[in-house]
């Protein structure tokens, strides 16, 4: 009996930069994952602000269903944020409000 193996691969959605207001990534082809994990770097982040992620995914990238959001971030730190049923596209969204932080979003796929 031969044991499974499980492939992980990085994807970076969002490189390291200092962001206000919201936008999104670029869509990540997910074809061969079933579920993945969006992990979070914030390096800095200016006092009162708050940085919402949330990660979307898409069956032919013009369609987008919300996967999961992550709670506000208010502190420099790393968080993650566990992702099930994945589809074919998967992109990150950010909202940055009352200032500017500074951070990146990595998202790792596994079969």
């Amino acid at each position: 009996m031969s044991a499974i193996q499980h492939y992980t691969v990085t994807h970076p959605a969002l490189t390291p930069a200092a962001r206000t207001g919201s936008g999104q990534s670029s869509a990540l082809d997910f074809f061969e994952f079933a579920e993945g994990i969006a992990l979070v770097d914030v390096t800095a982040i200016d006092p009162g602000a708050s940085l919402v992620i949330k990660v979307e995914t898409s069956p032919d990238q013009s369609r987008w269903w919300e996967l999961g959001t992550m709670p506000a971030i208010i502190t420099v730190g790393k968080q993650s944020l566990s992702l099930a049923n994945l589809g074919r596209y998967i992109r990150a969204t950010y909202s940055v409000t009352g200032g500017s932080a500074t951070f990146g979003v990595d998202v790792v796929g596994k079969t």
